[in-house]
């Protein structure tokens, strides 16, 4: 009977030592990775991989306007144009899709030209859209709609549902613009200091920071800007 209960006492003794109180685990997991509680989203962009990038050329000149580590394509039918500007390993610096009439200041003003060492002027790009854009690749017009279902000529009220409450909306003349920021996790772990500014907002995933421009004119998309942060 002694011995039973000493082999008893010794048994508790074993899993009480080996058995880490949940709060001290959780904490534990918290120091290790500040950023595990909170919200993520994934990173919207359009369904182009690298594999289709590694195609077409990086580079393109139409009088003397160029374009730099960017990739053009275009759909006739649909009339639009999506241009992915790239960064090492294929990184998506900028994306920006559009309906290649009427473009209003705004969207332009997001088409990264040069002419020569100096930022294409608004006038020059606007005398050299129309080139670029039959000069890009022909696709599918079913590479302009993103991952999270965006595409042009979506009302204001689907894009919302999607993407939750703006941070910021601009008017300027006829064109609405709303917009999205997010920090982005691998960002925060290297700067946990942050995490205080989140605010319950949702964080991008394998991000170092995102943005999402809408661009609306009488409640309808006419053009859509995403930016990622560079590691």
């Amino acid at each position: 009977m002694k011995n039973n209960i000493v082999f008893l006492l010794i048994i508790i003794s074993f899993w009480s030592c080996k058995k880490e109180p949940k709060e001290k685990i959780d904490l534990e997991e918290q120091i290790e990775n500040p950023i595990a509680n909170l919200n993520t989203i994934v990173v919207d962009e359009f369904p182009i991989s690298d594999e289709i990038l590694k195609k077409y050329d990086f580079s393109s000149k139409i009088g003397k306007l160029s374009s730099q580590d960017q990739v053009w394509f275009k759909n006739t039918n649909s009339n639009q144009v999506l241009i992915i500007e790239l960064y090492t390993d294929y990184h998506r610096i900028n994306t920006l899709l559009f309906y290649n009439y009427n473009i209003p200041n705004e969207v332009l003003h997001k088409i990264n030209l040069t002419s020569f060492t100096d930022i294409a002027t608004l006038e020059e790009k606007r005398n050299h859209i129309n080139a670029f854009a039959l000069n890009a690749n022909e696709i599918d017009k079913t590479f302009f709609e993103s991952n999270n279902k965006i595409k042009l000529g979506i009302n204001k009220e689907l894009a919302i549902s999607i993407y939750k409450e703006p941070d910021t909306l601009i008017k300027s003349k006829n064109v609405e613009i709303l917009e999205w920021e997010f920090y982005g996790d691998k960002y925060l772990m290297e700067y946990p200091e942050k995490i205080k500014d989140v605010n319950n907002k949702y964080v991008a995933k394998n991000s170092f920071g995102h943005k999402i421009e809408l661009f609306f004119i009488k409640d309808k998309l006419i053009a859509m800007h995403l930016f990622n942060e560079i590691p």
